[in-house]
């Protein structure tokens, strides 16, 4: 190490010592870091297929009989019912999580009547997707915006 007036320089071999101990320290810390990802990873996949079998077997396996409704009180539509295949996707403690996000955040600070959750919105988007469905199929006629004429779901006899 050298000495020059007001400072000190040290010396190559110095410098190289100092970086050779901390990239060893740096190694063997990223060497734990990545043994507790793998670990992490191996955990998180364990628990995304575990889930993703019970989503798969419940939505697989048939009611075997009457099909019995579920009724929720929605804000904004009132009573919505769902049949019970879904009604069990909407008790699933990650679903039910919904219901404590506001939907309209703060609005609820002007508009006292804003309590709508992220869970009731969803309730609400199911409705409406099942009646624009129904009406789709019960009138046989899908409308496209681009299109001057609406065309057939199906085919009646006669038609080409």
């Amino acid at each position: 190490m050298r000495f020059l007036p007001g400072r000190a320089i040290p010396s190559k071999e110095l410098i190289k010592e100092v970086e050779v101990e901390v990239l060893r320290k740096q190694h063997g810390e990223i060497e734990r870091l990545r043994g507790e990802l793998t670990h992490l990873r191996s955990l998180q996949e364990n628990q995304i297929k575990g889930f993703s079998k019970l989503l798969v077997r419940g939505w697989l396996t048939s009611s075997n009989g009457r099909q019995e409704t579920t009724f929720f009180e929605d804000p904004v539509w009132g009573a919505t019912c769902v049949d019970e295949e879904l009604a069990g996707l909407f008790f699933q403690p990650l679903v039910q999580r919904l219901n404590h996000i506001k939907q309209l955040s703060f609005a609820y600070l002007t508009f006292p009547n804003a309590t709508h959750s992220r869970l009731a919105h969803s309730l609400g988007t199911c409705r409406n997707l099942e009646r624009s469905l129904t009406t789709i199929f019960r009138n046989d006629v899908l409308y496209e915006p681009t299109a001057s004429n609406p065309f057939r779901l199906t085919r009646r006899q006669g038609e080409i």
